[in-house]
């Protein structure tokens, strides 16, 4: 079972990790060109896991960000519902970029510049949930803001579509037993079945 975050991709892996490595596998190469050939590679790796990633997921992909106490603000959509899609460079990033699935078992983007660093989770609407129209494909957007146990309780982990591809088990989903209780004025609150 997982007990650490995994990392899929980075956009800065630890060239001093491999550095070993690379001096055996090229001794006829200078330092700098070693470098260009590993880099290269990261890039080529990233093309290998959205190929290996391509797969309908049958719905949109909620993209949230991580906010502070366990909120998540909406901040996009896959429309396409192809899980290779959410492994695609944002355009307008700055920093590194690291997918992993984080220790809940989520697929998470983690983007930091310096000390600065934003999280952002991918998950699915709950197909069991046709009245959670605040999560649907058409209303969703930046004004969308669940806390953790709300975000549970009506969408569904894509880092189960990730680990099944890698032959990897996830911790169970601890929200995955809640349900959705609508209450007047308030919309959807988490409420144990």
């Amino acid at each position: 079972m997982n007990t650490k975050e995994i990392i899929i991709w980075t956009s800065e892996p630890d060239y001093e990790e491999y550095r070993t490595v690379m001096e055996e596998d090229m001794p006829y190469a200078g330092e700098e060109e070693r470098k260009a050939w590993f880099f290269a590679a990261n890039e080529r790796c990233l093309a290998f896991q959205q190929s290996e990633m391509k797969q309908q997921l049958g719905m949109p992909i909620l993209i949230l960000k991580e906010e502070e106490d366990g909120w998540y603000q909406g901040a996009g959509i896959i429309e396409s519902g192809d899980l290779a899609d959410c492994f695609a460079l944002p355009n307008d990033r700055k920093g590194s970029c690291t997918w992993l699935l984080d220790l809940r078992g989520d697929l998470c983007l983690r983007i930091a510049d310096g000390a600065e660093e934003q999280r952002y989770i991918y998950r699915l609407q709950r197909p069991d949930l046709s009245p959670c129209g605040f999560l649907s494909a058409e209303s969703f957007g930046t004004s969308v803001r669940l806390h953790r146990s709300e975000l549970a309780a009506c969408t569904l982990r894509v880092g189960d579509a990730v680990a099944r591809v890698y032959g990897l088990e996830l911790p169970p989903d601890p929200q995955a037993g809640i349900s959705l209780k609508w209450t007047a004025g308030r919309g959807a609150a988490a409420a144990p079945k």
